[in-house]
């Protein structure tokens, strides 16, 4: 479901709300309020929050939340004016650099054995060797993805999808099998 807002706590109530009525088991959003969260406290669905940790709106059911440290792009852009050097005006950093993170498992309602598997999943991350897009995990019109060009890049090489290597605006608007939208 789509707000068209980043901070629209009502909207975000009734998404999660639509979604929880669908029959979602997890909810998972990409916006700055606790409205979703709430929705799903209330309802006894898994969610998990955006860029702050949401367990104190939802502490039987936010996980964790996907974050972004700006610090690292900060750092960056006041290097470049020390150094009189322009800014990457298409500037993408991830995991490796510390600029995707996840805030605290929320220990109460992750099963047990979490935290290890998440600390393996983002050594993996960190040193290269798991890629989200890693295109032998899924197939696209029954077959898997060997080529993808958008903009005159080639996308695909060494057996992923190289999201966010070659610009910071998101590549990824391909359809995988077995994934339904919801559109109104």
């Amino acid at each position: 479901k789509y707000t068209n807002s980043w901070a629209s706590f009502d909207l975000e109530k009734e998404c999660a709300d639509a979604l929880i009525s669908d029959g979602c088991v997890l909810i998972s959003q990409h916006a700055d309020t606790t409205g979703a969260p709430s929705a799903c406290e209330a309802a006894g669905v898994p969610c998990v929050g955006y860029n702050i940790d949401m367990t104190s709106v939802a502490p039987n059911t936010a996980l964790t939340s996907a974050s972004m440290d700006w610090g690292v792009y900060y750092t960056y852009a006041v290097q470049c004016m020390i150094d009189g050097t322009a800014i990457d005006t298409d500037w993408c950093k991830g995991f490796a650099e510390g600029a995707d993170k996840i805030t605290p498992l929320n220990d109460k309602v992750v099963a047990k054995g979490t935290e290890d598997k998440v600390k393996e999943v983002e050594d993996a991350l960190s040193d290269g060797s798991l890629h989200v897009f890693d295109t032998s995990t899924f197939t696209v019109d029954g077959k898997e993805l060997d080529t993808y060009e958008k903009d005159g890049q080639e996308y695909v090489s060494d057996g992923y999808f190289h999201e966010s290597e070659y610009g910071s605006a998101p590549a990824f608007d391909v359809a995988i099998d077995g994934i339904t939208s919801i559109t109104e």
